[in-house]
């Protein structure tokens, strides 16, 4: 009975590996054909399509990104890393000081809240009430301020709340007496404990931030405060622009011929995906802990 048992143990293991390394393939196959059609000469893809291994390689399309928009990538990238870092830990402060009283059974008017929270859960403004109420009275129109604003989401705040309600209340009480206040209390006791739960939406804030078009595409016409995605996106709309007048024959095989207009595709594709997946392998371990952590009946 036991070799049975150890035997099946066994083949479930196998499949189970076999099944995750066909999968770890199928996943990152299409980064790697992106990266590796980033560097193939245009004549190469023209000639061949989309090959693993290419004929030729070339460098031309990012030489030629960072030519034309070497300046204008620069600041965009400061731009997204810098508002993408202070807009979650602003976030995940202002959701901890909302969660922490939510968590404690005498704070006045905590099931008003829970039921107001739970409410912005169901129903939102909308995109055009959320536009007049930014652009005409905060005045967020072509304003960096509009990256900072943060986002106060109800399930995160649910989220710490389960947390801090599990937290053994015999340390909040030794503190309350040692003379800590409710920010000491949060600062030096909740917030080193979250860790996991912080770190978690730190990073889902920062992947937001990096990925978001919309921001710009609403309330940003001043090219000096793109954000790298939009800068992206604008930079691809360009390459397209151009195979549209090639294929048109409106720009002559001379003129085109030193436009790699396919391989800028990807290396677009490239430059916005590789420092997200940089970060991510740091990242993923606080993944696990942080569910868990909030997942507790409280």
């Amino acid at each position: 009975m036991k070799k049975r048992n150890k035997l099946h143990t066994n083949m479930v293991e196998r499949f189970a590996y076999v099944f995750l390394g066909i999968m770890t393939i199928i996943f990152i196959f299409p980064l790697a054909m992106a990266v590796i059609v980033s560097i193939t000469a245009e004549e190469s893809i023209a000639r061949n399509g989309y090959q693993l291994i290419p004929d030729q390689l070339s460098l031309e399309s990012y030489k030629l990104l960072f030519t034309s928009y070497g300046t204008a990538l620069l600041r965009a990238l400061g731009l997204t890393i810098g508002t993408g870092v202070a807009e979650p830990i602003l976030s995940v402060f202002l959701t901890m000081c909302m969660a922490y009283p939510l968590s404690q059974p005498d704070f006045k008017g905590r099931n008003f809240w829970r039921i107001y929270l739970l409410i912005t859960m169901l129903f939102s403004g909308g995109l055009i009430p959320t536009y007049i109420l930014l652009t005409r009275y905060m005045g967020m129109r072509d304003n960096i301020l509009v990256y900072l604003l943060p986002s106060l989401g109800a399930w995160n705040v649910f989220l710490f709340r389960t947390f801090f309600v599990n937290i053994d209340k015999s340390m909040v009480e030794s503190a309350k007496i040692d003379g800590a206040n409710k920010l000491q209390i949060l600062l030096k006791i909740m917030l080193p404990l979250t860790k996991p739960l912080v770190v978690m939406n730190f990073f889902q804030g920062f992947i937001g931030n990096w990925n978001n078009i919309t921001t710009p595409l609403y309330y940003i016409t001043n090219r000096k405060l793109y954000s790298i995605q939009y800068l992206l996106q604008e930079m691809l709309r360009g390459a397209d622009e151009t195979k549209s007048l090639i294929k048109a024959g409106l720009v002559s095989a001379s003129a085109s011929v030193n436009i790699p207009v396919e391989s800028i595709r990807f290396a677009v594709a490239v430059i916005g995906a590789v420092p997200v997946l940089i970060l991510f392998p740091y990242f993923q371990k606080f993944y696990s802990k942080g569910v868990m952590l909030g997942s507790t009946k409280g």
